[in-house]
């Protein structure tokens, strides 16, 4: 993980990358921006190329988001993907023994 003082208050709008991990399909960084009501977390790929997504917002507390983040990196390393995207949630939804989550979510984790 990047060095960086998760000092929500010290956070800018512009973002701040605060985390970078690797998988199979390439460098990810994880940014956090001051947003309205807290921080927000986004994962965005290195390079520039392929989709970003919006991990969680409001964080008032750098420890409590510090602690979220790294169990965030592990489920990357864990899934070998961005834990946000529609295949790595469609491995836990198949991991898990719960028809209902299944149902509930449907195919649309499936692309």
């Amino acid at each position: 993980m990047t060095e960086v003082q998760l000092d929500t208050d010290a956070l800018g709008r512009e973002g701040t990358e605060i985390a970078r991990y690797q998988v199979t399909s390439g460098e990810r960084l994880v940014i956090s921006r001051r947003g309205y009501g807290g921080a927000e977390l986004v994962d965005a790929p290195a390079n520039g190329e392929g989709p970003a997504y919006h991990v969680d917002r409001g964080w008032q507390d750098g420890g409590m988001m510090e602690a979220f983040l790294k169990d965030y990196l592990a489920q990357a390393e864990c899934l070998d993907r961005c834990p946000m995207s529609p295949a790595a949630i469609g491995i836990v939804v198949d991991s898990t023994e719960s028809d209902e989550v299944t149902d509930l979510l449907g195919a649309m984790w499936r692309r």
